[in-house]
């Protein structure tokens, strides 16, 4: 399993409007449902991944972006082997 896979939801704002997350929805090793990773991030139990975003297609491009990190080698000199 990843150790990581988020989705990006949209929550109600105490005042006026919407406010849009990522979040991940693998706790502990254990995948969770969104409804339980939103229900733990409204808890407080997990932070958010990015956000808050200002429309959903920011926060898909920046959950891309944390996801295409994650592929690439911090040591610029290392190699994969194919």
């Amino acid at each position: 399993m990843a150790h990581e896979k988020s989705i990006t939801v949209t929550l109600p704002k105490r005042a006026k409007g919407k406010q849009i997350f990522n979040l991940d929805t693998v706790v502990g090793g254990k995948q969770l449902t969104p409804k339980q990773a939103i229900d733990m991030f409204k808890s407080g139990k997990i932070k958010a991944l990015g956000g808050p975003f200002k429309t959903i297609k920011q926060g898909v491009s920046a959950a891309g972006a944390r996801s295409r990190s994650f592929n690439f080698p911090k040591n610029p000199s290392f190699r994969r082997f194919k």
